[in-house]
């Protein structure tokens, strides 16, 4: 039921100037209207229900973001909390000694051996990579009789070796599509390219040779690289012929490429051997105005295979 009346709680109010005097002659009764007549509720006094009741329990509710930001943070003290805990007892338990060898005796010996009694070194025969680690243009075949050294580049926009180097970029320039050419050899982990250029009693008479090397553990290296020049080499791009095997290769191969498919343009002739050992690749062109035997590539591919 709603009461009739409420009366001030406190008839002594605290001023500035202290404690006011009383004022209950003032502050008259409230009248509230009866129950049922419509004005209901509107008028109870603010903490008061309608039953006289205490204030209602207000639930405050955090905003979304704030509740998902206390979640993680107490996710993440949970987890920093238990790392530091296993951490601790790790710490305290007292170190688990590990197993034996399998084979104990493999151990370092004390002293080196005497003189006479070290394991031989490997051979070449063994062990290719003892040629190849070595100065790879001391592989390159040796100049034949009656050429000189080349003072302007064999190919058309090559460049010249430096001390018998190329680079992998200058390498690259002698093919139509250097770009790609470039970007092939960095994939498959180009190491060094030495390189020799001669001529002939006319400029005409042209010869180049590169040896071209890998690392080791590539995609493919030097047998990939040689494959795939190989590949094209019968199609109208190439020598137009399955070309022949280098005696004592089992990769290698010679071409005689007919005046009408030279690559210089301009109706010349053009021989050319591929092959490879190990992780060297063995590229070697012949370039001449008059037609060009199958003796003299296949003499040049056999000696290169040779110095491999």
């Amino acid at each position: 039921m709603v009461r009739e009346s409420v009366v001030l709680a406190d008839s002594h109010v605290h001023g500035p100037g202290g404690l006011l005097e009383e004022q209950n002659d003032a502050a008259p009764p409230v009248t509230m209207p009866p129950a049922g007549s419509g004005a209901g509720t509107q008028n109870v006094p603010a903490g008061v229900d309608e039953d006289g009741a205490g204030p209602p329990t207000t639930v405050v509710s955090l905003p979304r973001g704030r509740t998902a930001l206390l979640v993680a943070a107490a996710a993440v003290i949970g987890l920093v909390a238990g790392v530091v805990a296993g951490y601790g007892v790790q710490t305290q338990r007292p170190p688990t000694p590990l197993p034996p060898l399998a084979q104990p005796g493999l151990t370092y010996p004390a002293a080196p051996l005497p003189k006479g009694k070290e394991p031989r070194p490997l051979t070449v025969a063994e062990d290719r990579s003892l040629k190849t680690d070595g100065d790879l243009r001391k592989l390159v075949i040796s100049k034949p009789k009656g050429l000189r050294d080349a003072v302007m580049p064999t190919f058309q926009q090559g460049v010249l070796s430096a001390d018998g180097w190329l680079s992998p970029d200058g390498y690259a320039r002698e093919y139509l599509d250097e770009d790609s050419m470039f970007q092939y050899y960095v994939r498959q982990d180009i190491r060094r390219v030495a390189a020799a250029d001669w001529v002939g009693g006319t400029p005409d008479e042209q010869i180049a040779v590169r040896l071209v090397q890998f690392r080791p553990g590539g995609s493919g290296g030097a047998l990939q690289y040689a494959e795939s020049q190989m590949e094209y080499m019968p199609t109208s791009r190439g020598a137009g012929n399955m070309g022949r095997p280098i005696k004592g290769s089992s990769n290698g191969r010679y071409y005689v490429y007919s005046a009408q498919s030279a690559s210089d343009g301009e109706g010349g002739y053009h021989a050319r051997a591929l092959g490879y050992r190990g992780d060297v690749m063995f590229d070697i062109h012949i370039f001449d105005a008059e037609p060009i035997s199958e003796t003299d590539i296949r003499t040049l591919a056999e000696r290169q295979l040779g110095r491999l």
